[in-house]
């Protein structure tokens, strides 16, 4: 990969690593020091209490990039090769620079954070050599199992689709900013002391950074030991903790703060290489599959039901917190890929009162008019709310699985034909309508000149006619003044000369 030959002076950060690695804290610090975030960010929420120092239209954007690649931020391992060179992303490229233009002005002092950028750097790289920037890297890195146990709490991802999504997001961050200036941080150093970190992230990248005592206090106040909230052995292994996983993961704490040597960039090209060869063998998916139900309350805090699932028809009924009232509920009815269907929803108060409620929204690729809904995500999700904040004590409903995984990807690859011969279909429709409309405008045209042509010619007609008749009438009123002229005459030979014609017929008559 190669950087930009940078001529512009202003610092772009790059805050890169799995997500739940510690990049929202990273970025935070940061933020403290003076790296601007953009105008538009998202808030706290119940994941990231401190926040999540992360610009929402860059977010939007890596979303959307990664849909035009067929992938999600859970999924990328199936991304291509080259990807980022594809003409087919101009538009994109064009996009974000707006972006950055727009939420960035001028500030001399940047920061990026949003960890899909870990596999979507070359493009971004790409882009920044055209606006001739050359940015700096910190990579953030946790243990996995941690990781793991975070993904699990917050999007349902099973241990090995956690540790499958960490190898990923971790090799390729590390391959794409190797012509980049770089650190390495791991979070529970940071965690631990960040004082001692950010002076050598500062010192390794050359940042400049100016720690006051305003901004120290602010540090010290902001990282603190429970923003890290499952700490688990970092030695972990055994069967559920590979051994190309727990290498990888001794090379990054050896890497901790530290300059990467070639040697080091060896080993992480000998794990990319054993990893991206079999990561086929990774399923990704618990072996039992569970739905889960979650509530979220009028403090935007989340209670989670879990309940085991199976094939068929499904009688689910979970008690809920009466202490809590609730805004909005969110149902994840599997941990994979699945078809379904949801019957007989019914939400009852602690006094038995039937509660309304109305569907939010869906990650569902495809619903029917019947109800059946496919879902491609292996976080499927159906949220529903409230018109106001009410007690639930339980909801009950009927779910039934018609397909699951690989059958499911089936059905959804048989919609997309479907689909894509339907858009066919309308596609040769909006053609022909095009050639029909194409037609009677050159018809239509056609006849125009025509009506044009008669009213030029009607128009010449009547210009002809009115000089006729004006040299009619011309000639005509110089015959009656000659005559008049005659009439009035007292000269013989001018008699004679009027009634020549009718003596000339008397004298025939009398012959």
């Amino acid at each position: 990969m190669q950087s930009a030959q940078g001529k512009n002076n202003r610092q772009f950060l790059f805050i890169l690593g799995m997500h739940r690695s510690g990049t929202s804290a990273t970025s935070g610090c940061m933020d403290i020091l003076g790296y601007q975030l953009g105008k538009q960010f998202f808030q706290p929420g119940e994941d990231n209490e401190k926040g999540y120092f992360e610009n929402k239209r860059i977010n939007y954007f890596n979303e959307d990039l990664l849909d035009d690649l067929d992938a999600r931020w859970h999924d990328t391992l199936h991304i291509p090769d080259l990807w980022w060179e594809s003409e087919k992303l101009n538009d994109r490229r064009d996009e974000l620079i707006k972006i950055i233009h727009e939420e960035f002005d001028n500030h001399a002092r940047i920061s990026l954070k949003d960890p899909r950028i870990s596999v979507l750097l070359p493009f971004y790289l790409g882009v920044f050599n055209r606006l001739q920037i050359s940015p700096k890297v910190i990579i953030n890195f946790r243990n996995p199992l941690e990781v793991a146990a975070s993904l699990e709490r917050r999007n349902h991802l099973s241990l090995s689709k956690s540790l499958l999504l960490w190898m990923d997001y971790t090799l390729k961050a590390e391959l794409y900013s190797r012509a980049l200036p770089r650190i390495f941080l791991d979070y529970t150093a940071l965690v631990n002391d960040p004082l001692h970190a950010l002076n050598r992230i500062n010192k390794e990248l050359h940042l400049d950074l100016t720690f006051q005592d305003s901004n120290v206090e602010k540090l010290q106040s902001f990282i603190e030991k429970g923003l890290k909230h499952h700490t688990l052995d970092a030695n972990a292994d055994g069967p559920e903790f590979p051994a190309l996983v727990a290498q990888l993961y001794d090379l990054l704490k050896n890497s901790n703060l530290n300059v990467v040597e070639p040697v080091d960039q060896a080993q992480f090209d000998k794990y990319a290489e054993a990893f991206y060869s079999n990561f086929r063998f990774f399923s990704g998916i618990d072996e039992d599959p569970k739905l889960v139900l979650r509530t979220i309350s009028s403090d935007k805090k989340s209670t989670l039901h879990t309940s085991p699932l199976r094939e068929g028809r499904n009688m689910i009924e979970l008690s809920t917190d009466q202490g809590k009232s609730v805004t909005e509920f969110w149902i994840h009815p599997a941990n994979r890929p699945v078809a379904l269907q949801l019957h007989n929803m019914q939400i009852v108060s602690p006094s038995g009162e039937k509660l309304d409620f109305r569907p939010k929204e869906s990650n569902a690729e495809w619903v029917s008019e019947t109800g059946l809904m496919i879902f491609g995500s292996e976080i499927p999700c159906i949220e529903y709310t409230f018109d106001q904040p009410v007690i639930i004590a339980h909801i009950s409903f009927e779910i039934e699985i018609i397909a699951f995984s690989g059958f499911t990807h089936m059905m959804i690859e048989e919609l997309n034909l479907s689909k894509s011969k339907l858009l066919e279909q309308i596609n040769t429709l909006e053609n022909d309508l095009e050639k029909l409309k194409s037609d009677h405008k050159k018809d239509l045209k056609r006849k125009e000149h025509q009506k044009e042509q008669l009213i030029e010619s009607y128009q010449n007609a009547l210009t002809n006619i009115e000089k006729e008749k004006d040299k009619v009438l011309s000639e005509l009123d110089g015959k009656a003044e000659y005559l008049t002229l005659l009439l009035n005459s007292r000269s013989w030979k001018i008699g004679r000369a009027v009634t020549k014609p009718i003596r000339y017929i008397k004298d025939r008559n009398k012959k």
